[in-house]
């Protein structure tokens, strides 16, 4: 991946471009973790589950994953909880929450969400009934952590997701 910083000079309608700096962009750069994932399936079906308790793996890549996103430095993340209906009649809901960790031993619930089509800072996630995705940042400007986490409790049946997305 290339990143480069360009400029733009605008006069009397024309538009000119200058690429002033070009190079390579690091790899670690942007991270994307299923976070409910097994080396054998991405969801977690059981009535309350947690990313750390899944099984840890290598992926495609040789990337460790044990269920939790590395978010030092991180100046944006974004959040994907899904739920959906494959293997029961998907008529119960499944609250979705955060934790986070400062240490990588303890962990506390995150509740500073932002959900994508609101301003309005929520505690945790839900999805009543549905086959759906919801996407939500984190807001991060007075917390600094070392990782997160994703819990999921559900109530009568569904299978839920959760991924993370870092940028840095």
């Amino acid at each position: 991946m290339i990143l480069a910083t360009c400029i733009l000079i605008t006069n009397a309608g024309y538009v000119y471009g200058l690429i002033v700096n070009e190079g390579p962009a690091s790899v670690d750069a942007h991270k994307f973790v299923q976070l409910m994932a097994t080396s054998t399936g991405t969801t977690a079906t059981t009535t309350t589950a947690t990313s750390t308790n899944q099984a840890a793996y290598f992926d495609t890549n040789g990337r460790y994953i044990d269920g939790t996103l590395d978010i030092r430095g991180a100046n944006k993340v974004v959040m994907y909880f899904q739920r959906g209906g494959i293997v029961a009649a998907n008529t119960g809901s499944t609250t979705f929450k955060v934790q986070v960790t400062p240490d990588g031993t303890n962990w506390y619930d995150f509740t500073k969400l932002i959900q994508a089509t609101s301003t309005t800072v929520q505690p945790t996630a839900t999805i009543d009934a549905a086959t759906s995705t919801l996407y939500y940042s984190l807001d991060l400007t007075t917390s600094a952590f070392l990782k997160l986490r994703c819990i999921t409790v559900e109530t009568t049946d569904g299978e839920h997701a959760c991924a993370g997305y870092a940028e840095y």
